[in-house]
């Protein structure tokens, strides 16, 4: 059964005459503003920090999985630039070498 704000009313009118204005009013202050099948309850409450709590586990899990994949990329790109960079300082030693055998040799050709 739903109470109604036309059954509140009546409610508190009845209680007014009844008990008197002040009780009514702390009575009616008391009832819930929707039905009692609405309100949440401490069992309520309980289930869902428990399902909150499984949540933040799995959500942690997830975190920590995605994590090691990201530092597990980030090692092979560690890995990549340093190849990179290896091959191509020898490129430039090589084509430094290259140049100055060339200079020289031009120097004695012509020098």
């Amino acid at each position: 059964m739903t109470l109604t704000e036309e059954g509140r009313h009546r409610l508190h009118t009845s209680l007014t005459e009844a008990i008197g204005a002040d009780a009514a009013n702390t009575l009616m202050e008391m009832l819930p503003p929707v039905g009692w099948a609405d309100v949440a309850t401490k069992r309520d409450l309980d289930h869902l920090a428990t399902g909150l709590r499984a949540e933040l586990v799995e959500l942690r899990s997830d975190v920590r999985v995605q994590l090691a994949d990201l530092r597990s990329e980030l090692s092979d790109l560690r890995s990549e630039l340093h190849s990179t960079l290896r091959a191509n300082n020898l490129t430039m030693i090589t084509a430094n070498a290259v140049l100055v055998s060339v200079a020289v040799a031009l120097t004695r050709l012509f020098g």
